[in-house]
């Protein structure tokens, strides 16, 4: 009983080991004064995932809106990439053939158009958006629903 407790108390003085996500580095100082969300655009239709392009206000005399527009239409075309019936096609059918073993074995079509898009989204952060004091935050996050973009100081 005695080796029982004392196993439990050594659980429970472990320090928990979280790791960063490699593809993202938080600062901890600093911390976004505002979020901006750009909503998804619905006005297509419910199955295909667009974002609107219109600048929001509160951006205004931060970035150029040409900038987030590029930005935004980049991951729009990315987006479109990912979700092409035809080129998912192939990937369902080995799914099928191989009893869903495929996709452990190979990277379908639209993970990696998936990978692009973080990579886009990290490379536009690093190259534009981060000397300006603004951050895009990935759509995976949000399940596409929004992109988010932080504002700090």
């Amino acid at each position: 009983m005695e080796a029982r407790q004392s196993l439990s108390a050594a659980k429970k003085t472990e320090p928990s080991r979280t790791e960063p996500t490699p593809h993202e580095m938080i600062d901890m100082r600093r911390v976004p004064n505002k979020a901006v969300r750009i909503e998804r655009d619905y006005s297509r239709g419910d199955g295909i995932t667009r974002f609107c392009t219109d600048f929001p206000a509160e951006l205004s005399g931060r970035i150029d809106p040409s900038q987030l527009c590029h930005t935004v239409e980049k991951i729009n075309d990315l987006l479109a990439n990912a979700e092409k019936v035809s080129l998912n096609v192939f990937d369902n059918i080995m799914e099928c053939l191989t009893l869903y073993i495929w996709p452990m074995l190979f990277s379908t079509h639209y993970l990696r158009s998936i990978k692009h898009l973080s990579q886009f989204i990290d490379s536009q952060n690093e190259q534009l958006y981060h000397s300006q004091g603004i951050s895009i935050a990935n759509p995976v996050r949000s399940a596409f629903l929004f992109i988010e973009i932080r504002l700090y100081d």
